[in-house]
């Protein structure tokens, strides 16, 4: 990985050879031991769109995690977000940022992500973890994680460590233990880059 502060990097979902969903950030930080992305609010985005031709929320859960999803163009709405992702870690950690600054943290459980040249690529397990300032948690979107499980979407020993990511995670946060010890909860993108933006390649599985 050869990532330089302010370079463009696509933050992508991958589930088995289908693309469902490219953010594209600026680097702030990486080294070998985390990347640290900044992706700005109203930034150009592909979204998850499922093989009925629906948002994937309006389809009920037990048909929402069949294979065959395609992406589609929207814009990132409400909040600015910072990514933490370390190599091997089951989760990224997500730093939200209102107009009057930070929010909350998210833990998003994943797949231990790797980096190409132009992206970090990831599989979203659908299972998160919301966190507010004072540290109290609660989990997100526990349907949605027990319907891909059922179905298949998720295989069962993924699913284990997926909850066990989410477990372990929440008790940290509850304890203030770093990376929620206050870090990062001030940061503000360098005023001198633009807005990111979707790279034709974006839909190349291999970058």
């Amino acid at each position: 990985m050869d990532w330089k502060p302010g370079d463009t990097v696509l933050y992508r979902y991958i589930r088995k050879n289908e693309i469902r969903g490219v953010r594209p950030t600026r680097v702030v930080e990486a080294n070998d031991d985390y990347v640290l992305l900044w992706q700005p609010a109203g930034v150009q985005v592909r979204l998850g769109w499922h093989p009925d031709g629906a948002a994937p929320r309006s389809v009920p859960l037990a048909r929402r995690f069949l294979p065959g999803w395609t992406t589609t163009p929207a814009q990132w709405q409400g909040t600015s977000v910072l990514y933490l992702m370390r190599p091997g870690a089951w989760h990224s950690l997500h730093w939200f940022f209102n107009e009057r600054g930070f929010s909350n943290w998210y833990v998003n459980v994943e797949t231990p992500g790797h980096a190409t040249a132009h992206s970090w690529d990831t599989d979203d397990l659908e299972l998160d973890v919301v966190v507010q300032p004072d540290l109290s948690w609660r989990y997100k979107d526990e349907d949605e994680f027990a319907a891909a499980c059922h179905i298949g979407a998720i295989d069962p020993e993924t699913a284990q460590r997926a909850q066990q990511e989410a477990d372990k995670m929440a008790r940290q946060a509850a304890r203030g233990a770093g990376p929620f010890d206050g870090r990062w909860v001030d940061f503000a993108p360098d005023p001198a880059w633009p807005v990111p933006a979707l790279a034709d390649h974006w839909s190349q599985l291999h970058l």
